[in-house]
């Protein structure tokens, strides 16, 4: 893991980002971000996966190396950067402004106030774009060129109904610590908010072409090592394997 890039771009799309924050909510904040950062183009090559009851799309890889990433490292290379010892390419910042737009379009672009916070919606971006590009592929409900062929229009319609099964099996993950706690459906808002704004997700990704059928840089490539080079043995990792970025 390139932990210096990491903890930059984060911190340009997620200024406050906590990965070890009491609120579950701000870890998947930063999974989702880091994945949204790959399909703008800074790849950090990791692979993500939706596995059968999680909430959305889930790295292990990913949660290992920011569990072994200390706050002394990521202090380290924040005064580095205040320093100018290291930074971000003007390549990789105008990639990251992608993220931005994404990051800002539900605020920016709704006459009225949205019912979703920051942290939702970028797990809506990402769940949109992965439904999009990936699901339909190990869905085993139709051939994946059937689906590929599908309108703008109908894509969108599968996504949807893809999204409402995913969420009625939802189960909210406590990670990165192996337990699960699986909550009573009456209480899940998270589903309903996303259904609610699901056509801006959509919006927002199409304008910059994210919708676009286009093969991803080593889609299928599975990948189990952490930052130490030891194997994850998460469960969770079970469902479709795909590598954004």
């Amino acid at each position: 893991m390139d932990f210096e890039r990491l903890v930059l771009s984060l911190d340009y799309v997620l200024p406050g980002w906590n990965w070890r924050s009491p609120d579950i909510e701000d870890s998947y904040a930063v999974l989702w971000a880091v994945y949204l950062c790959q399909i703008c183009g800074v790849d950090f090559g990791y692979i993500y996966t939706w596995p059968p009851v999680g909430p959305g799309p889930y790295c292990g890889a990913l949660a290992g190396d920011l569990e072994d990433l200390t706050q002394q490292e990521i202090d380290t290379v924040r005064n580095n950067a205040a320093r100018e010892l290291v930074g971000l390419t003007q390549l990789a910042k105008s990639k990251l402004e992608q993220v931005v737009f994404l990051r800002d379009y539900l605020c920016t672009n709704r006459s009225e106030p949205a019912s979703l916070d920051q942290r939702r919606w970028l797990g809506l971006l990402a769940a949109v774009h992965y439904l999009r590009h990936f699901a339909h592929r190990r869905s085993g409900k139709a051939p994946t060129n059937s689906v590929e062929k599908l309108s703008s229009d109908k894509m969108q319609e599968w996504v949807r109904d893809e999204l409402q099964i995913r969420i009625k099996s939802q189960t909210v993950f406590d990670f990165p610590r192996d337990r699960a706690v699986v909550v009573d459906p009456a209480q899940v808002t998270l589903g309903r908010e996303w259904l609610q704004h699901l056509d801006d997700a959509w919006e927002a990704l199409e304008a910059l072409g994210l919708t676009t059928l286009k093969r991803l840089p080593c889609d299928r490539v599975l990948d189990r090592t952490s930052r130490s080079g030891a194997p994850l043995s998460d469960p969770r990792e079970a469902a479709e394997n795909v590598r954004v970025g």
